[in-house]
């Protein structure tokens, strides 16, 4: 708890209507352990880790809570939401919350429900209030002032989806003020306005179209609902001006990358729409992005005449002298040796003299028997092997803090194909704290056991023992799920 009510913090921290693109509650809190970016953590619950199981004893929390609040003795019933918190979520147990309220309305006193909602709006707490926006869309529609009130909250992207629930729940004009709310926001808020904005008028289709995946966390959360609702694929068939092109570029090559969401597998025309596409990149200005785009494009199982017309765009020399002087910006690897015009030796020199800007291209590195010891121990020289050994918090690696942990994963994957190499990385992969590392490395050993046509005991008696000791104390259910589908 905090003296100062969140909501003033917000308020106070307003610029033109709207919280600065840097804004961070997590700072202004001083909460710098707390370790995720505004609505993260709310956000990978709701796209990747899914609900989780509400006790009996946290149901009777619930129970002696609304009892409290009914009796109007809101301090107890702080108290008790306090405890409830401990262990749950506002979003992980927003069925068993609300619920239990719906279902007991015959005895709750609503003057009272209504008055500690509020109460909960104004804490300096950032779960109790949601708790508190959870209970208010029980009710109807509120008063313009209390629409105000969550407005300003909405803004910030810890708070953006608990009133967009409000607005779509209870708000007579819903989707004009999502809209609304999808404009002034930047982070997790901006994706989760994006996907309930409904194309209703010219005006949103375009800002859709031109806005809608640009967000700081990744555009790929929004591309979907972007391609549909911007209907994209209709605008591929006609003349588009620069502007559009280039948004759709961006909104396609997000779909391509198949990443938190589901991208262009789930379109069901997809080879017309890229071959639309392909047509539109042939009469329009080409850059290093676009062509990037393309050879995602040619990576894909697609159809002959995608992949042909990808393949004439590839082997103009537009697309060869942008790829060149891409290389010299450490960018465009993967494309220059698909067109035979790149360097192992420049790939290795540039990681050597810029390792946090190039490590990505390490991939080219591994699958070249004369580079793959060399690029080993330049990541062991690079990589703060020690220090990255004695962190033990378990997280999902998001953040700055963690790129070593990016490196390290990308180097792992890229062994696969190669037993027994860089044993010592894919080691540091499964004790990692980071849930990817852990999985991208049990993948490998898979990967291992399979081309020696042996148990893990067999291939590697301490690994085995390793990875028996993890299987002991795994957190994260996408690692005991991998544990047990690879029979480790």
């Amino acid at each position: 708890m905090y003296e100062k009510a969140i909501y003033d913090i917000i308020n106070e921290n307003l610029i033109n209507g709207e919280l600065p693109e840097d804004f961070s509650l997590t700072v202004e809190l001083g909460e710098e352990d707390y370790g995720y970016a505004d609505g993260a953590y709310d956000g990978i619950t709701l796209y990747h880790i899914g609900r989780s199981d509400v006790t009996p004893e946290s149901i009777e929390l619930i129970d002696r809570m609304v009892h409290e609040i009914t009796d109007d003795d809101f301090d107890a019933a702080f108290f008790t939401l306090f405890r409830f918190s401990e262990n749950n979520t506002a979003l992980g147990s927003i069925d068993e919350f609300e619920g239990y309220i719906l279902d007991n309305t015959e005895w709750i006193n609503p003057t009272n429900l209504y008055n500690f909602a509020t109460e909960c709006l104004v804490s300096a707490d950032r779960e109790l209030i949601k708790y508190g926006l959870e209970i208010m869309e029980i009710f109807s529609e509120p008063s313009e002032g209390v629409k105000n009130f969550m407005r300003t909250l909405g803004l910030c992207d810890e708070f953006t989806l608990f009133v967009l629930f409000n607005i779509i729940t209870n708000w007579s004009n819903a989707n004009e003020e999502i809209f609304e709310l999808a404009k002034k926001t930047h982070g997790w808020g901006r994706i989760h306005a994006v996907e309930r904005l409904q194309p209703e008028t010219d005006e949103i289709k375009i800002w859709m179209l031109r806005e809608g995946i640009k967000n700081t966390v990744m555009g790929e959360y929004s591309a979907n609902p972007v391609f549909r609702r911007a209907e994209v694929a209709k605008l591929l068939k006609k003349e588009l001006a620069d502007i559009d092109y280039e948004a759709i570029t961006k909104i396609i090559d997000c779909m391509l990358d198949e990443g938190p969401t589901s991208g262009m597998y789930v379109v069901s025309n997809s080879d017309e729409v890229l071959y639309d596409f392909l047509l539109q990149v042939k009469n329009h200005k080409l850059t290093y992005d676009i062509v990037n785009t393309v050879f995602k494009i040619l990576d894909e199982e697609r159809s002959d005449e995608v992949r042909d017309l990808c393949n004439e765009i590839l082997e103009t020399e537009t697309s060869k002298r942008l790829i060149r002087k891409a290389l010299r910006d450490g960018k465009g690897f993967s494309i220059a040796k698909y067109l035979d015009i790149y360097s192992a030796d420049l790939i290795y020199n540039q990681m050597v003299e810029d390792f946090d800007k190039n490590f990505h291209n390490c991939g080219l590195l591994v699958k070249n028997d004369a580079y793959r010891e060399k690029t080993l121990d330049l990541f062991r020289k690079k990589l703060p092997l020690d220090k990255m050994e004695n962190i033990r918090k378990q997280n999902y690696g998001l953040g700055k803090e963690y790129r070593d942990f990016t490196a390290l994963v990308m180097l792992i994957r890229e062994l696969s194909n190669y037993p027994m190499c860089g044993v010592d990385f894919v080691k540091l992969g499964l004790t990692s704290p980071i849930a990817n590392n852990k999985t991208v490395a049990l993948g490998v050993l898979d990967s291992w056991c399979k081309i020696k046509k042996c148990t893990l005991a067999e291939l590697s008696p301490e690994l085995a023992e390793t990875v028996a000791a993890l299987k002991e104390k795994e957190a994260f259910d996408s690692s005991k799920e991998m544990f047990e589908n690879l029979g480790f």
